[in-house]
């Protein structure tokens, strides 16, 4: 498979981005990607295990799903993070297998942490059992302008927990640990826009 970036840098123009994660350490059961794509609406990520789902220690959706809750890290765990270009302000997203969900703002890296506030909280779908999919859609209205613009950098990551060890995936890891929040390890959209950028009406 052949795996791309295509994007348009205008706000509510369609973004599609396909891309392997990385495990932290170089011996993992799990092979994991990931697709990030926002229309003119809602911004979508949906993680796809095409190796060593078997292993993943996880729970199904609970009766009352769509539940706010912190610590989802602690257990699996699939995460986004979006960064203003502009400044040290970014977002964290975090989804649970069990429907759980929560976002986070920072000031910095690491620096002022607290729930961000949307008036809806995340559609996720978790069809592990069926295609190894898990995923969610965010509705644009309820995001920062820099996300609706298109006028962020990125990181795709993930918390995968097996029976007896815990694997952390992302797009790169640049520290010599793993840290989802490192700045220099985020991803620019400009990077792409040469080779990738197309037009559509």
């Amino acid at each position: 498979m052949r795996w791309h970036q295509t994007l348009k840098i205008k706000a509510h123009l369609k973004l599609k981005i396909e891309c392997k994660l990385k495990s932290f350490c170089q011996t993992s059961p799990f092979k994991l990607s990931a697709l990030l794509s926002k229309d003119s609406e809602s911004l979508n990520v949906t993680f796809s295990f095409s190796k060593g789902l078997e292993n993943l220690l996880y729970s199904d959706s609970k009766s009352v799903d769509n539940l706010r809750e912190h610590n989802l890290w602690k257990e699996t765990c699939f995460e986004l993070f979006l960064k203003n270009k502009n400044s040290t302000e970014y977002i964290e997203v975090n989804i649970s297998t069990t429907g759980s969900w929560n976002i986070y703002v920072f000031e910095d890296e690491r620096i002022g942490m607290k729930e961000y506030s949307l008036s809806q909280g995340p559609f996720i779908s978790n069809n592990l059992r069926t295609t190894s999919e898990i995923g969610f859609k965010l509705g644009l209205n309820s995001l920062p302008d820099f996300i609706k613009e298109s006028n962020f950098q990125y990181q795709i990551s993930a918390v995968l927990k097996t029976i007896d060890d815990c694997f952390f995936y992302a797009i790169k890891h640049l520290d010599n640990h793993p840290n989802f929040h490192s700045f220099k390890a985020f991803n620019n959209l400009d990077n792409y826009n040469e080779a990738h950028q197309h037009s559509e009406q």
